[in-house]
């Protein structure tokens, strides 16, 4: 006889960041997420998921903003568990196939049914996000730059509305037992990956070109002052143009290490067959 499990409470205030910081959003729809799923992982499996959370290891490096593989969830094996598959289709918007199969091969099916409610009557004061105006030039730039995203961070929102709690609709601790056919979940490990420093979304720092600098009459046709507007839309367009350099910079480095490797790689086989050739020629 399966026993009984008890989900233990978690709140959007144990993430210890606000609405100012970059990782807040991930870490928010990573909450939701166990909200809606952990009831119909095992105890062991919640207690990880809930742990992963915790230490936040849902955050994004530089890497992994453009990367689906990059994300340290991918690479430890904390990762690579079902609760930890849950985290990564709630900061992507898609999770490459081969990876979803492994792992549902290895721990089993992940729950489809979403039971925030029942979350939410075990704990009926729980406090939802807040709702952010994120109708921002910021923000869009943002979602062109990273595609595969499906979180756009809380500190490119239109900060000139106040923020709209969600409203809130939200089980005795007791739920409903796990499947004996559920997996043991792998225990949580600590993180050794660098952890790069958040990177800003707001545009980069940049010096003003000089024909801004100029007298209107110099810049302007009709001799008319420059607007606000005008200064704002040049400002957003140098600053567009420098993030695509920056993007095709770091594509070519990742370009210029991936042929490294094809190469190592290649010098490892050569190696293998020269081996296998020696041996070959030994026992003759």
């Amino acid at each position: 006889m399966a026993q009984l499990g008890t989900i233990r409470r978690l709140d959007i205030a144990q993430l210890g960041f606000d609405e100012d910081r970059m990782p807040y959003s991930d870490g928010v729809a990573c909450v939701q997420a166990y909200w809606a799923y952990s009831m119909d992982l095992s105890q062991g499996e919640r207690d990880n998921m809930r742990n992963l959370i915790l230490n936040h290891n849902y955050r994004h490096t530089v890497a992994s903003r453009e990367e689906f593989y990059e994300h340290r969830l991918c690479r430890d094996p904390a990762g690579r568990t079902r609760q930890g598959l849950i985290l990564l289709r709630a900061l992507y918007k898609a999770v490459p196939v081969d990876f979803e199969n492994g792992v549902v091969a290895r721990c089993g099916h992940l729950p489809v049914r979403n039971r925030s409610d029942e979350y939410f009557t075990l704990f009926p004061d729980t406090v939802g996000p807040p709702v952010f105006d994120m109708d921002t030039d910021r923000a869009r730039r943002y979602q062109q730059r990273y595609p595969l995203l499906k979180v756009t961070p809380s500190t490119l929102r239109n900060r000139d509305q106040a923020d709209v709690p969600a409203p809130q609709t939200t089980p005795s601790p007791t739920i409903p037992p796990a499947s004996p056919t559920e997996s043991s979940p792998v225990p949580a490990s600590p993180v050794m990956e660098t952890d790069f420093e958040e990177i800003s979304a707001s545009p980069p720092v940049l010096p003003v070109p000089e024909n801004v600098m100029q007298s209107p009459s110099a810049t302007t046709e009709a001799n008319s002052p420059v607007t606000r507007q005008e200064f704002d839309q040049l400002c957003s367009e140098v600053a567009t143009l420098a993030e695509n350099v920056s993007m095709l910079q770091r594509a070519f480095e990742r370009q210029r290490e991936r042929r490294r490797e094809q190469r190592r790689e290649i010098r490892r086989q050569i190696r293998r067959e020269i081996r296998r050739g020696l041996r070959r020629v030994r026992r003759r």
